[in-house]
């Protein structure tokens, strides 16, 4: 058997069972590299998992409530940032360099072209991009840096979330292209909606994106020398 991407990600989310999930094992057990994609997609999983816990348990601002007291429904703000955060397990399709052409969707370059949308990042989140990096970013810093990865093109690119703008951008030779593109903070509390939320979608619109997992704090040092250029 030759299992699909869908099914890899199935089998390493734990979503078989019955005959699926024998065929879909043994291929595994029989083949170093699906091995590998199938460790890669739970160590990605793992990490966004870690990185949103603390917005996802969250206790509800105590302006919020009171703004909506007064006879209206009461929204579980914490459980709808968890439902966000949960991405459908269907979506999670990032895998090694052997399947990297097959991810499910790319998003770099998708929607950029509306009126109104710039195409490259500019200003204060452009300069983020460049110089921060994840650990060692000021925790109240006007952007923020999520996460650092590879595309399916071999591109790094970089979530990043503000008040005005947040999304995921990857550095060609231009500059900073921006993907997908989320309101920021300031949009999510005019809407009553958590903080928090913009980031859960640019960290479900990563998973879309990655070639294998996050970088971490070596791997971001290295690419900031490299001017995030191969």
């Amino acid at each position: 058997m030759n299992p699909s991407k869908e099914q890899i990600a199935a089998y390493a989310d734990g979503e078989l069972d019955g005959d699926a999930l024998r065929e879909v094992e043994a291929a595994v057990a029989a083949d170093p590299d699906l091995q590998v994609q199938v460790d890669a997609h739970r160590a990605l999983r793992a990490r966004l998992s870690a990185h949103f816990a603390s917005v996802a348990e969250a206790p509800v601002p105590e302006r919020l409530v009171r703004a909506i007291r007064g006879g209206a429904e009461v929204v579980d703000f914490a459980e709808a940032a968890r439902e966000r955060a949960r991405p459908p397990a269907p979506r999670f399709t990032w895998f090694g360099p052997a399947l990297a052409a097959s991810l499910v969707v790319a998003l770099i370059g998708y929607g950029i072209s509306q009126s109104g949308v710039r195409e490259y990042a500019e200003g204060d989140i452009a300069t983020a991009l460049d110089s921060q990096l994840v650990a060692t970013q000021q925790a109240k810093a006007p952007v923020r840096i999520l996460l650092s990865f590879r595309d399916e093109k071999g591109r790094f690119c970089r979530g990043f979330s503000s008040e005005a703008q947040s999304g995921v951008a990857c550095r060609d030779g231009r500059g900073w292209q921006l993907g997908k593109v989320f309101g920021g903070k300031k949009a999510q509390a005019r809407e009553y909606r958590q903080a928090g939320s913009a980031e859960a979608e640019v960290l479900t619109a990563i998973q879309d994106l990655a070639r294998g997992p996050a970088l971490d704090a070596e791997g971001e040092r290295k690419a900031q020398r490299q001017g995030w250029r191969e």
